[in-house]
């Protein structure tokens, strides 16, 4: 992709840096075209089952083990990989981060729709620098949504003005799935055995629905497609 698609795209860029933006859409690509390449399954409604009040959820149980066996490497850097979508029904508005270990920012449980209702705005100039907002300014600091320059406050984030838009990027990306499929299988095939371990015949779909998952949107492939295809993005 190169950097006038981009522009013709209608996205907003911080400080007009393209490199922010090919690290901003290459996990989210990578993410989406992940799914395509897992194995066929059980669907959601087959696998989770059905409460009294009408609600569904994959119900899943395990036991704490107090000694583990030691894998190798830290497991705590690896806890919190993986993408972060918050959105309501029947509104254009949604979130998307991609969030790692050194990423310095809290986990999915403290991320919610109010922080794209609030960068919103925060876009749209409705978030004058006054003592009114002052407790949104601080919010929007600390979640590293916007920064402080000696001109006032910047958008520190890539905006997107439509979903149209993000159809245009993603048109102008080049497909690398083709490069990642294959890892992105053996990764599945790997996990899922080492879930599948010690557990009852009868959990088997809904461990295989929640690997599948687990794999295609948690970013793991995104390091084999860093190293295979980041290069020739680069160069559109």
């Amino acid at each position: 992709m190169e950097r006038k698609e981009a522009a013709e795209a209608g996205v907003y860029i911080s400080d007009g840096d393209y490199n922010f933006l090919l690290w901003t859409l290459l996990p989210k690509n990578v993410g989406e075209r992940s799914w395509p390449c897992m194995p066929a399954g059980e669907n959601f409604n087959a696998v989770a089952p059905m409460r009294k009040d009408g609600g569904q959820y994959v119900a899943y149980a395990a036991l704490n083990r107090s000694r583990h066996a030691d894998p190798g490497f830290d497991l705590n850097r690896y806890v919190t990989l993986g993408p972060m979508l918050r959105y309501v029904e029947d509104s254009p508005l949604y979130l998307w981060q991609f969030n790692t270990h050194w990423s310095d920012r809290k986990d999915w449980r403290h991320l919610d729709y109010r922080d794209v209702e609030v960068c919103h705005a925060f876009r749209q100039g409705e978030l004058p620098d006054n003592e009114e907002n002052r407790e949104l300014y601080s919010f929007l600091l600390e979640k590293g949504y916007i920064r402080k320059t000696e001109k006032g406050y910047k958008f520190n984030a890539v905006w997107m003005d439509s979903p149209q838009t993000m159809d245009r990027l993603n048109k102008a990306m080049p497909d690398l799935s083709d490069l990642y499929a294959p890892a992105v299988g053996k990764l599945y095939d790997k996990m899922l055995k080492l879930f599948l371990q010690n557990q009852p015949k009868h959990l088997e779909p809904q461990i295989a629905y929640m690997v599948r998952g687990n794999t295609a949107a948690a970013g793991w492939s995104l390091i084999f497609c860093l190293a295979s295809g980041y290069r020739y993005l680069l160069q559109g």
